[in-house]
């Protein structure tokens, strides 16, 4: 027992069996049959104990046992033998449907044979030697090939699935057949009988029988092809009309790697060099693309063929040192680019690096070979090899055609696209048609902007889907009659919908372009890229999706002979060098053979190389593993991407995000796509807050205010200019102005207008108006009296107060108070005012620019400030000793953010006079009043210098992006912090952390009183990194809008995350999280969503200014 201890032994059973997980958790055993009972059918181990299972499973057999016995054909066939349960016999058809279901195609008996029991030996087991014979004239049974058009599909679905001894019902996608082989072998079809089937019809008609009847249903001349053969040479040969783009890209930039395919091996073992040359020199000569230079001139690039002498490396082995020699030579071959008009497109070379160890290197560049020449490349030099190192040439059948055949047969085939007939113009009639109107660029949630050019820098994320998803995905394509391909493209379609926020959805595939057998064994450039576009809806199903991702797959592999390059001219997208024309999202689904080299006497192992270049912004590749008996194993996928767009923590993320796509899918193909949820559990706790808020301070705006009117009343409160305002002062002056304002009718839940610049006088109105428990309005005096009379009606103002001077230049709808912290009323109203106020009572109503042309006023709760001041005491370090600017223009809230800092910590504020607004009189006063803490948009805080202002502390950011370069002036040597916050949301929801110079300036996380969600159009949480727009909710929340009830419904909506009545606010900003190194999460602020801009701070509906 090599798991035990020393002298423990373990007893094969021969019994084969699988770990299954049981519904509580544990693991528990299947019993499968006889490790004795397996068969091989076309090279596949199949285990007859699963398919007696499946059999078994079915409510009309009781037992069920399968064989292994010679077919009319000779070939080993699967017969099943049941017997049926007291139902009575079952129905053959529908049984076999039945196991048709349960396992793969190649696993479904050939024939089936009901007994009345099943023969037993003398000790009670099944003796299978005494089974009797099937019947294989039966109807159901196998049928061989019955015509010559038969035995030709017959052949050719055999030649690509790598099978023999198909018979007519052999369905090709039962037997392991995909999208991209069903064009091989509709090529290989249509060459052997001069039909014109295309892909569709395999996909209709997939046995051999039904594909037989439908080419003779069909006039096989419309779409004839004429033979590739071998074809006389013209003087001038062109190139292939693939090549001809990889020639113009390569005579760009000829020291580009990017179409570079490097391969590099370890060989361990008796290396012959000698033999490897002429090994190699046998492969030169058979693959005369390996030594082709294709040379310009006025009539355009052709290709010259060299001798074998001429490109022949010498292949001396160059010693090196230790394993990361070889590595960066590797790099270097690999990393360094062709010109292809002048050198022949191969680089060779062979590194010693210990006594037996040695690492061939070969760099081919992409106009001489693609990936899928590998294969016969890896196999001519192992049979090379061989064969010199037995001393003679490789004894190799002649290829039938070389790729100068193809060149010629290609441009013969597609005809002249100013033919309205040619193949070359119908194909690219339906590119022109399917591709118009896309969007010409896939944007994704990237870690960085879009560079202006591509660095072709690329990173690579592996990861896993288990054999169990691997199952369950292949039955979803089973019964859709669709591929894993189409499954696989839907499911991306789902993953870049929800992370890009389209629905539109282009990405590219490679097509083979090998369907010809002719090209099987030659090297050359023959693959093309297609476009598959897709509407993705997400209320509609995975299987409504699957079955458009199926039409758009077999409408794109029906026109894929056209280049591509010839498509992107004909759709004519917007061009860019940042990104590339029609998609910029690749999908490579490989299940074809890998490239294996097995040289006589060494070990011959592949040596991992970086993901060189990304020629795109992302690209999936996927590769289908199967067991030795053809199940499914798992699939192996890796994301390529653009490392000057996305960081590997975000493509891992993408990935994860994939296989819980295709997770959901499996488990429910019918449900709305927008109910798939591709947040991590983890995501979730960080991302939706939960549910119910903390209680808010339950102090008044007044109280606010004059807190410091007790504990310090002679401290000063305010300076403008020479004048200095001791809280005493004040207090006593508004005490007098409340008085008179009560007398006039201000109270609790009434509205003061406010029309007072910035000064003493307009915080004594402030201060006045609190204390009679009125919500305040501030309006600019110079204002248009439109938009005065406006939010004097609108706010329902009962009266209001402005200086001496403008009460006659102001509307007359309202009485209007002069104001003066000079001006002494009756000593008898001097009296301390106490009004009980509420604190879900109005503060104050704010109006904004409104999209429908009139401004709206939000009204801003006691409460909701009183949480402000909590706050931000405790996060900005405000006291006593506070030196406040007040900046802001009375009517924006910014104003009573200002005035709050000041106030409720007992702290200074000093007025910036109106006229003042940044600059070098806006230092003075900062540094002659020796200002501590301040609140300015970059735009104003710009324009300061900050020399000499070393006790301003505190510089707080907002209303605008902030640029680095302000940071990086401004952050060092104190605290500079970035918020946000609409009027709806009390001054202030969020706060980032203390900005440092070279990091990312985001708005941070919320403010206490306040939860954030970050959701789609449809009200889901997105992702980390996805764009979605910012909802807050909380109690910190303003009311809504002052007499617009559908306005708030519509903004105001309930919290479907939130307890019963709560609501969130729609804020109309696109903004994404950011995942910091902390694992906590950050806001990173993108824009608008709707017609909102902001300027010098002030956020303005431009539909009003068009409305004006």
């Amino acid at each position: 027992d090599p798991f035990g201890g020393p002298g423990s032994r373990m007893y094969r059973t021969g019994d084969v069996v699988r770990w299954r997980r049981a519904d509580d958790g544990g693991l528990e055993l299947d019993y499968l049959g006889r490790s004795d009972f397996q068969v091989k059918i076309r090279g596949l181990r199949i285990e007859l104990g699963e398919i007696d299972a499946a059999l078994a499973s079915h409510p009309g057999v009781r037992f069920a046992v399968t064989v292994g016995r010679p077919g009319p054909g000779g070939d080993t066939v699967l017969v099943a033998y049941v017997v049926p349960s007291d139902d009575g016999e079952p129905n053959v058809a529908a049984l076999t449907e039945h196991v048709r279901a349960r396992v793969p195609g190649y696993m479904v008996p050939a024939a089936v044979v009901v007994l009345d029991d099943i023969p037993r030996t003398p000790v009670g087991k099944f003796d299978r030697a005494a089974l009797p014979a099937p019947d294989f004239a039966a109807p159901t049974q196998f049928r061989a090939p019955r015509t010559a058009r038969e035995s030709a599909i017959a052949t050719a679905f055999a030649d690509v699935l790598g099978t023999g001894g198909l018979g007519i019902d052999a369905n090709f996608f039962d037997l392991g057949g995909n999208s991209l082989s069903a064009t091989r072998v509709v090529a290989r079809v249509n060459t052997a009988l001069g039909s014109g089937i295309g892909v569709r019809d395999l996909f209709e008609a997939p046995t051999v029988a039904a594909l037989a009847a439908r080419v003779s249903a069909r006039d096989t001349a419309a779409g004839s092809r004429p033979a590739l053969a071998r074809l006389p040479r013209p003087d001038r040969i062109p190139l292939s009309l693939a090549q001809q783009r990889m020639w113009l890209v390569n005579q760009l930039d000829t020291g580009s790697p990017a179409y570079n395919i490097p391969i590099a091996l370890r060989l361990t073992g008796d290396l012959d060099p000698d033999a490897l040359r002429a090994a190699l020199a046998d492969v030169l000569e058979r693959h005369i693309t390996l030594r082709t230079v294709y040379p310009g001139s006025e009539d355009g690039p052709h290709q010259v063929t060299l001798p074998v002498e001429a490109v022949l490396p010498d292949l001396t082995p160059t010693v090196v040192p230790d394993e990361t020699t070889p590595r960066a030579r590797i790099a270097e071959l690999g990393g360094t680019g062709f010109d292809v008009s002048r050198a022949a497109p191969i680089r060779t070379a062979l590194f010693r690096t210990g006594p037996a160890e040695h690492a061939l290197v070969m760099v081919v560049h992409h106009i001489a070979a693609d990936g899928s020449s590998m294969v016969p490349l890896a196999r001519d030099v192992m049979v090379a090899y061989t064969a010199r190192r037995d001393g003679h040439a490789p004894d190799w059948a002649p290829l039938p055609v070389d790729y100068v055949d193809y060149t010629l047969w290609q441009r013969e085939l597609l005809g002249s696209d100013t033919d309205p007939h040619s193949r070359a113009a119908v194909q690219l009639g339906y590119w022109q048609r399917t591709l118009s109107g896309a969007p010409a660029v896939l944007e994704l949630p990237w870690d960085r902007p879009r560079p202006v050019h591509r660095s072709l820098h690329a990173g690579t994320a592996d990861f896993r889907m288990d054999s169990e998803l691997h199952r369950r995905l292949r039955e979803l394509a089973r019964q859709h009659d669709s591929t894993m391909f189409m499954v696989m493209h839907a499911a991306l379609a789902v993953l870049l919908a929800r992370l890009g926020g389209s629905d539109d959805i282009s990405v590219g595939t490679p097509v083979a372009g090998r369907g010809e057998a002719a090209l099987d064994d030659v090297v050359g450039m023959f693959v093309n890229t297609i476009v598959l576009r897709t509407a993705v809806d997400p209320a509609g199903s995975f299987t409504g999706l699957l079955g458009r991702a199926r039409e758009s797959a077999l409408g794109a592999f029906a026109h894929a002979e056209v280049p591509f390059d010839q498509v992107v001219d004909a759709v004519d997208p917007e061009r860019s060098t940042a990104y590339s024309p029609l998609f910029q999202v690749m999908l490579e689904f490989r299940n074809t053979e890998a490239a294996r080299l097995e040289l006589p006497g060494l070990t011959v192992e592949p040596i991992l190389l970086d993901p060189g270049v990304a020629r795109y912004d992302l690209h999936l590749g996927l590769v289908e593993e199967f067991t030795e008996n053809g199940a499914p194993e798992g699939i192996s996928a890796a994301f390529v991407y653009a490392d000057d767009l996305l960081e590997e923590t975000t493509v891992r993320a993408f990935a994860e995000r994939f296989v819980r796509i295709l997770e959901d899918v499996t488990a429910d193909p019918s449900a709305p796509i927008e109910t798939i949820d591709i947040l991590s559990p983890d995501e979730r706790r960080h991302l939706v807050p939960a549910a119910g808020a903390p209680a808010l301070p339950s102090r008044t705006l007044s109280e606010l205010l004059t807190a410091s009117a007790a504990t310090d009343p002679d401290a000063i409160a305010v300076v403008c200019g020479d004048r200095r305002v001791t809280y005493r002062e004040l207090h006593d002056e508004s005490n007098r102005l409340a008085h008179r304002l009560i007398e006039a009718g201000a109270g609790p839940e009434s509205v003061v207008a406010i029309a007072v610049s910035r000064s003493v006088e307009s915080i004594l109105s402030v201060w006045a108006v609190a204390k009679t428990g009125a919500a305040f309005v501030p309006v600019d005096p110079g204002y248009p009296a439109g938009r005065i009379e406006h939010m004097l009606a609108d706010s329902g103002a009962v009266l209001g107060l402005t200086a001496p001077h403008r009460v006659e230049q102001l509307p007359g709808s309202v009485p209007w108070i002069p104001v003066s912290a000079t001006a002494h009323a009756d000593g008898s109203r001097y009296r301390e005012v106490r009004v009980p106020v509420r604190p879900e009572q109005a503060a104050y109503v704010i109006y904004t620019s409104g999209s429908t042309g009139v401004p709206k006023g939000v009204t801003v709760t006691h409460a909701g400030l009183a949480n402000l001041v909590a706050e931000q005491r405790a996060r900005f370090g405000l006291g006593p000793d506070a030196r406040v600017l007040h900046a802001a223009s009375p009517s924006f809230d910014a104003a009573v953010l200002e005035m709050l800092w000041a106030f409720g910590s007992g702290g200074r504020l000093v007025i910036s006079q109106p006229g003042v607004f940044g600059g070098r009189e806006l230092a003075e006063l900062l540094a002659r009043e020796q200002v501590t803490h301040v609140a300015l948009t970059p735009a104003a805080l710009g324009t300061v210098d900050p020399v000499g202002l070393d006790h301003l502390g505190t510089v707080i950011v907002g209303g605008e992006a902030c640029p680095p370069e302000l940071v990086a002036r401004w952050a060092p040597g104190r605290t500079m912090v970035n918020t946000y916050g609409p009027a709806e949301a009390t001054i202030q929801s969020n706060a980032g952390r203390p900005l440092t110079v070279g990091d990312p300036v985001t708005i941070g996380g919320p403010i206490r009183g306040f939860a954030e969600l970050v959701l789609d159009d449809r009200l889901r949480p997105v992702p980390v990194g996805v764009a979605g727009e910012l909802y807050l909710s909380g109690p910190a929340l303003a009311r809504g809008y002052r007499n617009r009830g559908s306005l708030t419904a519509s903004r105001f909506v309930a919290d479907p995350f939130g307890t019963p009545g709560q609501r969130m606010y729609r804020t109309g900003d696109l903004v994404r999280w950011k995942k910091c190194g902390d694992n906590t999460f950050e806001l990173e602020y993108l824009h608008r969503s709707d017609d909102q801009v902001k300027v010098r701070g002030f956020r303005i509906e431009l539909g009003e200014i068009e409305s004006a």
